[in-house]
């Protein structure tokens, strides 16, 4: 008998801590969760700011991108674009609209950190939690159709097959000089558009991304699946923050924030400023970088 309540004791004791060392694994599952960029659940609200101050000397050297020779190279791009005094001059004055070099550069920066800090360190062989699209392709797909874009998608190694494991997709848009998002969550199988001027979605722009999305599927496309839905957005207040907004929305999204609770309006001058560092500093790093939120 002694020998059975000795076994039971056991068993017990090994109960216990079978169920201490799963709660133990949940929690520390809970505490990645929270610092993990692009949750595929719900867009929430940062634990603490996203648009933060700038040292004295990041805020000196991007304004002293305005005073550089016209012809000096300032920072290259992920892509390897030099930008220059006349790219600068777009998003460091306060009433300028940003061009597609400063936009693009960015955003590519963003794909870089995003998958990086994913643990995805080769996206050759590894599914990208995010892909970042320049400006000129959905240009291209507006003006000339959605068909026969995989070529360009695979040399972000992106295919049908794991097309639907990408977390985001994010895509700005530039038409009639104003900028807006577009953002496919495959994962979640929605759509957006985000435009800092209206709450409205550009029906136009989410009838072609869902032909693009079915023309990239093929036979993988069920429409009952995909919905477009609405991001909430602060509204900008003067005529030439579209393209600060577009990049503070796509970086929110990444981030798996939900933007309207994440920045104000007010926040776009220091942004400007913030992403004029990012693209001197090569990328999200040091006083630049992209903190767990």
């Amino acid at each position: 008998m002694k020998y059975i309540k000795a076994a039971f004791s056991a068993s017990v004791d090994w109960v216990t801590s079978f169920y201490a060392y799963l709660s133990a694994g949940k929690q520390e599952a809970r505490r990645a969760d929270e610092h993990r960029p692009a949750s595929t659940g719900k867009l929430h609200a940062p634990k603490t700011q996203l648009i933060s101050p700038l040292p004295d000397a990041w805020i000196k050297r991007t304004r002293n991108t305005m005073s550089a020779p016209v012809d000096k190279t300032l920072a290259v791009t992920a892509d390897k674009t030099g930008l220059r005094h006349h790219d600068f001059a777009t998003v460091v004055p306060r009433t300028k609209w940003l061009n597609d070099e400063i936009v693009n550069g960015l955003l590519l920066w963003l794909d870089h950190a995003i998958n990086l800090a994913s643990g995805i360190t080769d996206v050759q062989t590894e599914t990208r939690k995010i892909l970042v699209q320049n400006s000129f392709f959905f240009q291209h797909i507006r003006d000339r159709g959605v068909r026969n874009t995989q070529r360009a998608l695979g040399r972000k190694c992106v295919r049908k097959a794991n097309f639907l494991d990408i977390d985001s997709i994010i895509m700005p848009v530039c038409e009639n000089k104003h900028w807006t998002l577009i953002v496919v969550r495959p994962q979640k199988r929605t759509m957006s558009h985000m435009d800092s001027l209206t709450d409205c979605a550009n029906e136009k722009y989410i009838s072609l991304i869902t032909a693009w999305i079915k023309d990239v599927l093929e036979e993988k496309f069920d429409k009952n699946e995909w919905k477009a839905v609405k991001i909430k957005t602060p509204r900008q207040t003067n005529s030439s923050d579209c393209g600060v907004h577009t990049i503070t929305n796509a970086m929110c999204v990444a981030l798996g924030f939900e933007p309207n609770q994440t920045y104000k309006a007010g926040d776009m001058p220091l942004q400007r400023l913030r992403i004029a560092s990012v693209l001197l500093h090569g990328g999200f790093k040091g006083e630049c970088s992209l903190h767990a939120h």
